[in-house]
């Protein structure tokens, strides 16, 4: 019995420890489940900030969006919950939270697009009979102002207005001096009058808004009339059923007509505000955006916890939106462009912000139309250490670009008085450096240097007149001294300005002077905007003096804790910021590539999670690692689409690192490198020796001192192959180069290369005596036609060795020209297929050969900057000069024969859209003397046609048009575009053949007194695009019929111009006693544009009424539409109007007036195409802001922003020159 009672204690003990360990391993598992599945969590969440950066690039966001879809089932299948989308995304969606309804819901009325016809489409939603709703008077206080220039008649109907449409909502009226009208009670108003001396002040919007009691707020200052425009319903039911949008406004029509949704997105880099007037999202038929210009409601009591800045005299609201947005990004701003407020628009001067630009450390704002404005050092005159000045900036943070510009002045104002003076002057040093990296200042820079010959030292005393003159400061610091090699060595001068000292050192010898005394031209570089001398092969001077990796990043000197500048810089890092966070700090950008310092894009940092739980379960371990491990590589695949990204390139790595650490903590073994990516570092991969490696031996700077001639040289190893046995030259020359500098070709190739084998080319059998004495392994080649893929697919096939140089229009040959090193960087990158070097051209303009191009919309876009290096090369999608190539490679990979020119081009384009795998890549330091030809824009008509490019973008903006030509080819005829099937876009040349039509008609009705409007899809555009739809076909023009005969009249004048002038239909009598029909279709380049009369329009009602229509920013232009375009569009086409779907034609609808369903693409019959529409999310506007013309004013903004700034963000001009490619 004893036993038998121990036996149960035990058992009882047994389960009770059994129970206790299951339940505490249960709570451990379930513990550490729950960790991993937060920290999924917050990876998905990161991955959603990373997507909406991403917003430009669709399919990227699409890549990155189905990384978050995995990350999202690993969740679930972690926890087995799934993840709210609010968990995900600080953008909330309208349909994922209701509160207590407040406002009845709307109902779409217009499905058959009749109801509100032919009303101008007032009416269209419509809202719900309920009883569950709260009194709008309840709901809403309005706090107005209006424009003093409002004259006390105008004012009153203001009031008149809202008690009309809300005469019991509470009304606050804010004036700087008391105002008495008696007939306000009569009608039925009793606003609240409060007078403040200024009514721009922060505390005077802060004492406002502490007096509101209701849920929500109007501001809304400087009202001209009001109307039923102004939907407070509409408003409040935005507020209420979406959790995390705190504000939200409409459109605004000003006092000259113009309307605008009122819709900004602002960005924050380099102690700049960038402005843009997209949008990226959208969702109760409202825009997201980071700025409204005009009235908004707010949520009362978070506006009231989150206040308004007392302290600001100007710019209270434009604070809100930035902390807002940086401080609060959880939260959403929105506009409703449907709402409609008539405001009074004011010109602000720049000093107005200063305030505001002081507290946010903005240097420079830059407004959506291009306007700049300057704070802190400005432009032009105040000099750094005023009180206006910017300063130099704390470690870690970049230079503010007024203080770059104004130090680019210098230096441009310097070498161009030495050029005019006949002086030899070249950039030295990190100057530099900054030419031959970003062609214009260091973002880093703490000073300036510049070479001059000592011998012109009395020449550059002279000058002292004009620098001061030009207001600077010229410090003489001593003279020069003699001699050697018979020359003076020495004289220094310093050039003050702004702040600045540039150091204007003498030098016995300059290279610019040698090569001149050598018949050749200087070299010249691209240095913010303008060609100035520098050294003989500025990509191999920087390289030496600067050391490997001179294309990776970092500060200056100073900075870094160096003694001096000519001490090893190691590149590659970033200081760490002294402002962390701050729109300057450099640490938010890879210390590599330029691509970076260009775009616009903001950078949400990431935080690192140092450890992580291991899950318990081994199956469920497995499989979980499994799906990391899935999720690791495609996200490495979406991180190599981002290569020209770097900013999301960078944030994307440290997720992949964040999942390595995952895997780790789960699987407890860390992910090789090789499973993550295909992408092979260069580091990675050494095939067998080819060439000797090489040594940097400059690593104190005075190793190849002064001209930095050397700083790497060739180790010594037995276990090489020679270069004859590697490498094959074939060569032209143009037909511009005389015999004797021909000579000095095959000189130069003999004095360095004499065993290598060459193969010349020519259109003509050469005979020179000469030839006879240049010791080479020379074959002639005579080909009709030099630039003919033909021939230069034979040549390829001659080639026997591993390595083939591609070398056309050389006019000298030297010691630039470094074979060993583009063999080297071949050998040890298993995917670098072709590598290529700088270029000089005939007049002496140095390029590092280098564009990136991307293909959208028909179009082919480039850029001259690079966003990789390695080896110190810089990665490239396209290379403009000479090149080597891989043999067996390019030989399998094969040179369009068919193709009479351009086959050069069509090879960079081919490995960039079908073999991304591949590299290719420019090496500065490796020089090419090159003829620069002018190349016609028909040259390319062949390559044009095969890769379906309809318009070309040279990275300076020139554009070449193909398929439909702009100005006068019609589209049915033989260069035409004609219309896309369905699915595509519209080529951009013809969208912009519409516009000019439409614009046409506008402008023709607006001389000739006639009122005429925007309608249909046409209006839609401009509401949405501010231009023509991308996937438009056609357009239509709404007139008033009595003004028939008068637009008649008028045909003239549209033949004079080109146009076929259709005249369908006479008028017809009489609705409301007018005329009520009229139709005319114009016709050019193969549009019609419908011209319809009607009996009445907005526009001349207005006009009746003592108002400007309204007018639409449409390509361009501003033109006449309906009085509210954002309700005429929305009612017409009814809900989610701002996401996209195509034409009623292409979608099977049996016309125009039928209602559409908006929000998807449909399938594209050439998938992959860069035309279909399929690749783009079917919302926003800011991804296809290069569709043709509907952001032409964004275009010409920014090429005039990229031609006249030498800041950070632009460079001072693009240069894209072409050589006599293939």
């Amino acid at each position: 019995m004893r036993k038998l009672r121990v036996f149960v204690a035990v058992v009882i003990i047994t389960l009770t420890l059994v129970n206790f360990f299951s339940s505490y391993l249960h709570i451990t598992t379930r513990s550490r489940s729950q960790a991993l599945a937060s920290d999924l969590r917050r990876l998905a969440k990161d991955l959603s900030e990373t997507q909406r950066s991403l917003v430009h690039f669709p399919l990227q966001f699409y890549k990155v969006e189905r990384n978050i879809e995995l990350l999202k089932q690993l969740i679930k299948s972690v926890d087995g919950q799934p993840l709210q989308k609010d968990t995900v995304s600080s953008d909330s969606s309208s349909e994922t939270y209701v509160k207590k309804r407040e406002v009845c819901p709307e109902k779409f009325m217009g499905k058959d697009s009749a109801y509100g016809f032919p009303f101008f489409y007032r009416k269209g939603f419509e809202g719900e009979n309920c009883t569950d709703f709260v009194p709008i008077d309840e709901l809403v206080t309005m706090i107005m102002t209006s424009p003093k220039e409002l004259s006390p008649e105008k004012l009153r109907k203001v009031f008149e207005g809202i008690a009309t449409h809300y005469p019991s909502v509470p009304v606050i009226f804010v004036s700087n001096k008391t105002l008495k009208f008696k007939r306000l009670r009569d009608e039925g108003l009793n606003p609240t009058f409060m007078a403040f001396d200024d009514l721009t002040h922060g505390e005077t919007w802060s004492k406002l808004l502490k007096m509101v009691a209701t849920p929500y707020a109007l501001f809304a200052p400087d009202i001209t009339y009001f109307t039923d425009d102004v939907n407070l319903e509409r408003l409040v039911r935005v507020l209420s059923e979406n959790r995390d949008t705190i504000l939200v406004g409409g459109s605004q029509k000003n006092q000259r007509g113009e309307w605008d949704n009122s819709c900004r997105q602002v960005q924050f880099r380099n102690w700049t505000a960038y402005f843009s007037d997209g949008y990226h999202h959208s969702f109760n038929d409202c825009v997201q955006c980071d700025v409204l210009l005009g009235p908004f409601m707010a949520k009362t009591k978070e506006l009231q916890d989150f206040g308004i800045d007392e302290k600001l005299h100007f710019g209270a609201f434009q604070d809100l939106f930035w902390r807002l947005k940086l401080k609060r990004p959880e939260k959403v701003v929105a506009s409703c462009p449907d709402v409609m407020f008539d405001i009074y628009e004011r010109e602000v001067p720049d000093e107005k912000y200063d305030a505001l630009a002081q507290k946010w450390d903005v240097k420079k704002w830059v407004e959506s139309n291009g306007q700049v404005r300057w704070y802190g050092c400005r432009r032009g005159g105040h000099a750094r250490d005023s009180k206006s000045s910017c300063g130099i900036p704390a470690t870690g943070l970049a230079v503010p670009p007024c203080d770059l510009e104004n130090l680019a002045d210098i230096v441009k104002f310097i070498m161009k008085e030495c050029e005019n003076a006949g002086i030899y002057c070249q950039l030295n040093a990190g100057t530099l450096l900054g030419a031959v990296k970003f062609k214009k200042v260091l973002p880093w820079e703490r000073d300036a240097d510049i070479y001059f010959l000592s011998e012109n030292y009395t020449a550059v005393q002279k000058l002292r007149p004009r620098f001061e003159a030009a207001g600077y400061k010229f410090d003489d610091r001593n003279g020069t001294e003699c001699c050697t090699d018979g020359r003076k060595t020495s004289g220094i001068f310093v050039i003050y300005g702004n702040g600045w000292g540039v150091d204007f050192y003498g030098r016995p010898r300059l290279e610019s002077e040698m090569l001149v005394a050598d018949g050749q031209q200087p070299t010249k570089v691209m240095f913010a905007g303008q060609w100035v001398i520098a050294t003989r092969n500025p990509g191999l001077s920087s390289r030496n003096r600067y050391g490997p990796n001179m294309y990776h990043h970092v500060e200056h000197w100073e900075v870094v804790g160096n003694a001096n500048g000519d001490a090893l810089y190691k590149s590659g890092v970033w200081t760490k910021c002294s402002k962390p966070g701050h729109m300057g700090c450099l640490d938010q950008f890879r210390t590599d590539g330029d691509l970076q310092f260009v775009v616009i894009l903001t950078l949400v940092l990431v935080k690192f999670f140092s450890s992580y739980l291991h899950i318990t379960t081994r199956s469920h371990s497995q499989v979980l690692v499994s799906d990391l491990r899935r999720l690791a590589v495609d996200l490495s695949e979406t991180q190599r689409s981002l290569v020209h990204l770097p900013l999301q390139f960078y944030k994307v790595e440290r997720n992949i690192e964040l999942v390595k650490q995952l895997i780790k903590s789960v699987d407890g073994q860390p992910l090789q490198k090789d499973t993550v990516s295909s992408n092979s570092s260069p580091e990675t991969y050494v095939k067998k020796r080819e060439v000797c490696p090489e040594k940097y031996m400059g690593k104190d700077s005075s190793y190849g001192f002064p001209f930095y001639r050397k700083g790497f040289e060739g180790e010594n190893c037995t276990d090489f192959v020679p270069i004859d046995e590697l490498v094959t030259m074939i060569i032209t020359s143009p037909k511009e180069l005389s015999p004797e500098k021909l000579r000095k070709v095959f000189e130069g190739v003999s004095t360095y290369y004499p065993s290598v084998p060459v193969i010349f080319v020519s259109n003509k059998t050469l005979k020179f005596k000469w030839l006879k004495e240049v010791s080479l392994r020379l074959t002639f080649m005579a080909f009709d036609d030099l630039t003919h893929g033909e021939t230069w697919s034979k040549l390829l096939k001659m080639v026997a060795t591993p390595y083939a140089l591609f070398a056309p229009d050389i006019t000298y040959f030297t010691d630039d020209v470094n074979l060993e090193r583009l063999v080297r960087v071949l050998s040890e990158n298993r995917d670098t297929i072709l590598v290529g070097g700088s270029q000089k051209n005939q007049r002496g303009e140095w390029d590092n050969s280098c564009r990136q191009v991307q293909f959208r919309n028909w179009t082919a876009y480039f850029s001259d900057r690079y966003y990789h290096s390695f080896n110190d090369c810089v990665q490239c999608d396209v290379l403009l000069g000479p090149f080597m190539a891989r043999t067996k490679e390019l030989q399998d990979f094969g040179i369009d024969e068919k193709l009479h020119f351009g086959s050069f081009q069509d090879i960079f384009w081919q490995l960039k859209l079908k073999h991304p795998e591949k590299v290719v890549a420019s090496c500065p330091d490796v020089m090419f003397n090159i003829y620069e030809q002018e190349i016609p824009d028909e040259k390319y008509d062949a390559l044009a046609q095969k890769w379906d490019v309809k318009k070309w973008v040279e990275s300076n903006g020139q554009v070449r048009w193909y398929g439909c030509r702009r100005g006068g080819h019609a589209r049915d005829n033989k260069s035409s575009c004609g219309i896309p099937a369905t699915g595509l876009a519209v080529p951009p040349c013809d969208l912009e053949n519409l516009a000019d039509i439409v614009k046409f008609i506008m402008k023709e009705c607006e001389n000739a007194g006639i009122y005429c409007e925007l309608n249909a899809g046409t209006l839609l555009g401009a509401v949405k695009f501010k231009g023509v739809l991308p996937w438009e076909r056609d357009a239509d023009i709404q007139f008033p019929s009595e003004n028939y005969t008068a637009f008649q009249k008028l045909r003239p004048r549209f033949e004079a111009a080109g146009y076929k002038f259709d005249d369908r239909k006479g008028t017809e009598c009489c609705t409301d006693g007018r005329k009520t029909s009229g139709i005319f279709v114009i016709y050019r380049n193969g549009w019609g544009v419908d011209v319809y009369g009607k009996p009445r329009l907005e526009s001349e009602m207005l006009v009746a009424n003592g108002q400007q229509p309204t007018k639409v920013m449409f390509a361009g232009q501003w033109v006449t539409a309906m009085r509210n375009p954002g309700l005429s569009a929305r009612n017409r086409y009814g809900p989610n109007i701002y996401k996209h779907v195509e034409h009623w034609y292409d979608i099977g609808m049996k016309s125009g007036v039928m209602h559409y369903k908006s929000g998807v693409f449909t399938k594209c019959p050439q998938p992959g195409h860069m035309g279909c529409l399929d690749q783009l999310r079917p919302d926003g506007n800011l991804q296809l802001e290069k569709a043709g013309c509907a952001k032409q004013s964004f275009d010409f903004y920014l090429r005039k922003i990229m031609q006249t700034g030498n800041g950070l963000l632009f460079p001072g001009s693009f240069l894209a020159r072409t050589t006599s490619q293939a």
